[in-house]
């Protein structure tokens, strides 16, 4: 039975699609998708002084509930499609390097219902060929039929949520997949063609060390993935392991041993072929994951779906995190706002989301924070374009006592972590924010 086949029996008689477009047209975007228009190899991203004005967006969906009951799920999908279709509206002309499903279990959404949102988004913004179409799962909801259906569906990007092919740290940080499943979903994708897979691991999980730690980095890269991210173990405040770790209930790692964690493991990706490009991500040559490097290099995106952000020009507006709350915008203010924001105005109507304006120094601080989190660093003309101050003199001190220190440097007009500095960048570049609050103050002050 052919793959064409199981997609159609997953779908009823009449989806989004057709309802959109007409026969022809319908059939026109499925042939498409499936006959591999879209490339998945990587291209450049464009310069950040290109990606300052609104000329190129990219999508990012969020889903962050369960939607187990179908009326939240029917609430959930057709608020985001009527939220597209707003987008659609005022950005239609603006070409899409990049679409991205994530921020919670996308993978869990119906096949069906996954084609009808990416159908429409195809048909109503100006997709370019060659975008990266990006899906985050979670290993335990990938099958073979899955694979296929999301390959022939348009999807040429899919990041694998495997965290660790160790049972006993999947079984500590509640993960409902094994190892096992983790490899199995892997190799299900690679049946279906996918050539451009990304694994997310989690290092200085409790009970974890250094050794194993290296060994569950070697295992994948046995499976020869394109991308690795490899996060370090974030503990809430008020989370379950938070509780644990104030009651000494928690056996973690000590600094130095995770430190090792970092730079050893590192190294080990980078001998594997995988280049460091950002703190946490490691990627074979050509695989750097566009849709997060338009972040990192402050390009402008749009966000549908609770929770989700959009930051257009000097406007960034996060939706509620609250399905119903979301639904109720949407249906209610939202073309007023993304009217406003089309004008780089802030939106001054009751909502259950936040809009902001961010100043000068709120960017400033953004710039330096985003780009400092890339191994190339922050680009000392972009930063005085921005500022109007040299960022050599004007942190002058610090960059001096960062650079005796091994975490810091600078090369040819760029100032970058070393890997010591990337260890400890958050305490760094806590100085540099309270530098520019401080300067931009006297500059205002001045004036």
């Amino acid at each position: 039975m052919s793959p064409d086949i199981l997609i159609n029996e997953a779908k009823p008689n009449l989806t989004l699609a057709d309802a959109f477009f007409s026969q022809e047209q319908a059939q026109a975007l499925r042939n498409k998708l499936g006959a591999g228009r879209f490339s998945n190899q990587q291209t450049q991203v464009k310069k950040a002084k290109r990606l300052e004005l609104p000329k190129e967006f990219c999508f990012k969906f969020i889903e962050e509930h369960p939607l187990k009951q179908s009326n939240e799920f029917h609430l959930w999908k057709t608020t985001l499609l009527k939220e597209l279709s707003i987008l659609a509206q005022y950005y239609k002309e603006n070409p899409i390097t990049s679409i991205f499903f994530g921020g919670g279990t996308p993978s869990y959404i119906p096949i069906k219902d996954m084609e009808d949102i990416l159908f429409f988004i195809i048909g109503h913004f100006s997709v370019l060929e060659n975008c990266e179409i990006s899906l985050e799962a979670n290993p335990d909801s990938i099958s073979n039929i899955k694979a296929v259906a999301y390959k022939k569906m348009g999807f040429n990007r899919i990041s694998l949520g495997v965290q660790s092919l160790n049972n006993k740290y999947l079984q500590m940080l509640g993960r409902p997949h094994s190892a096992h499943d983790a490899q199995k979903a892997y190799h299900s994708l690679r049946s279906a063609g996918f050539a451009n897979i990304s694994l997310d691991f989690i290092w200085a999980v409790p009970e974890q060390r250094l050794k194993t730690w290296l060994d569950d980095l070697k295992n994948a890269v046995k499976l020869a993935p394109e991308h690795i991210s490899a996060y370090g173990l974030s503990i809430e405040e008020g989370s379950y392991f938070d509780l644990l770790n104030k009651d000494g209930k928690l056996k973690l790692a000590c600094e130095q041993e995770q430190a090792q964690m970092y730079k050893t493991g590192s190294a080990i990706l980078e001998e594997a072929g995988y280049m460091q490009y950002e703190i946490s991500n490691y990627a074979k040559m050509g695989y750097q994951c566009r849709h997060n490097l338009g972040y990192w290099l402050g390009s402008e995106y749009l966000g549908a779906g609770p929770s989700a952000a959009s930051t257009v020009g000097n406007i960034r507006r996060t939706h509620s995190a609250d399905l119903e709350k979301w639904a109720v915008d949407i249906a209610a203010g939202f073309a007023a706002d993304i009217e406003a924001q089309s004008r780089n105005e802030a939106y001054t109507g009751i909502s259950n989301y936040t809009t902001e304006h961010l100043s000068k120094t709120e960017r400033i601080c953004e710039l330096v924070m985003l780009r400092l989190r890339t191994v190339k660093g922050l680009n000392a003309d972009e930063y005085e374009a921005l500022s109007g101050k040299n960022f050599f003199k004007e942190h002058s001190r610090l960059l001096k006592l960062l650079d005796k220190n091994n975490l810091m440097r600078i090369k040819n007009g760029h100032v970058f972590f070393t890997r010591n500095g990337m260890l400890v960048s958050n305490s760094i570049l806590e100085h540099f924010f309270r530098n520019i609050k401080e300067n931009q103050a006297k500059l205002t002050a001045g004036k």
